[in-house]
């Protein structure tokens, strides 16, 4: 009988241990996986700050920049905060700029432009993705445009909790 307890006990401490290596194991596993998602956390927030600097530079001189000065003010801004960054860039620099600045910045602004007719749908009269920097200029002195923009602040009618700006930042 004492026999019979002592290798229950024995084998019981067998799977203690085993169970005490599996989770050193998954532990460890964890601890890489933090590291990981520290590290593209750290990438993402730097990306973004880029992001908000190029963009808030080219406006302040003119609001509709093309594509060469936004590059250049991306560059630029790059060379400023971490020039040994984009030093190992290299000749990476276009496809970086490609994917990381110009592409999340096309997106995000599809995706408001999309919000904003969604929520305006009746209201706002559409016009062209590609359209001159001229025809923008004469859409936006419509009348129908600047009460839409003078809505953006102002309550919706069937939400009293909400106003446009809130809902459209919400769907994009």
């Amino acid at each position: 009988m004492f026999q019979a307890i002592t290798r229950r006990i024995f084998s019981k401490l067998d799977n203690l241990k085993t169970l005490l290596e599996k989770v050193k194991k998954n532990q460890e596993d964890m601890k890489e996986e933090i590291k990981t998602i520290k590290e593209e956390v750290a990438i993402l927030s730097h990306d973004q700050a880029c992001i908000d600097v190029i963009c808030s530079r080219p406006v302040k001189k003119k609001i509709y920049p093309n594509y060469d000065k936004f590059k250049e003010s991306a560059e630029f801004f790059l060379r400023e905060s971490d020039n040994e960054f984009f030093s190992t860039l290299d000749s990476k620099w276009e496809p970086y700029f490609e994917k990381k600045i110009r592409k999340p910045i096309s997106t995000l602004c599809a995706r408001v432009k999309t919000a904003i007719f969604e929520n305006f749908s009746n209201m706002l009269p559409p016009i062209s993705n590609v359209a001159k920097t001229s025809e923008i200029a004469a859409w936006k002195k419509k009348l129908a445009v600047s009460n839409c923009f003078r809505k953006l602040f102002e309550k919706i009618e069937n939400d009293e909790n909400d106003i446009y700006m809130t809902k459209i930042i919400k769907n994009v």
